[in-house]
């Protein structure tokens, strides 16, 4: 599984990466910014987790570009802003899941890959 984090804070970013380095079969890169991230999209990611303020762009245009080339990535934002939720409805952009940066982030973040992996692998089996 390619899993790509597009974070410009280093503690979080590295954060995520280490945590999915403990997984198997898991391939993660991580993306300081929008730009970075988007320029290597050849590596197409199976997932993408992406944090709503970036200095170059935000979560929903990163959103748009992305469901572009690839309309089933599974896409989790991060974001501190515990409302920012509803933004996304008003853009038509829906990420499969939104995680809010707190103390349950990563765990969070986990719960939902875990959640992704088993519906992948049931549809595979359908």
């Amino acid at each position: 599984m390619n899993i790509s984090i597009v974070d410009d804070d280093d503690f979080y970013g590295s954060l995520i990466k280490e945590r999915l380095s403990f997984e198997n079969h898991i391939n993660v890169n991580l993306h300081p910014t929008a730009a970075k991230f988007l320029t290597d999209l050849t590596s197409k990611p199976d997932v993408a987790i992406i944090d709503y303020s970036l200095p170059d762009m935000n979560g929903v245009q990163i959103l748009g570009v992305l469901k572009q080339y690839y309309q089933n990535v599974f896409t989790i934002i991060l974001s501190s802003d515990r409302e920012l939720k509803q933004t996304f409805s008003t853009h038509g952009y829906h990420p499969d899941a939104y995680i809010v940066k707190d103390e349950n982030a990563v765990s969070n973040l986990m719960e939902s890959l875990s959640i992704y992996s088993i519906n992948l692998i049931r549809s595979k089996r359908a």
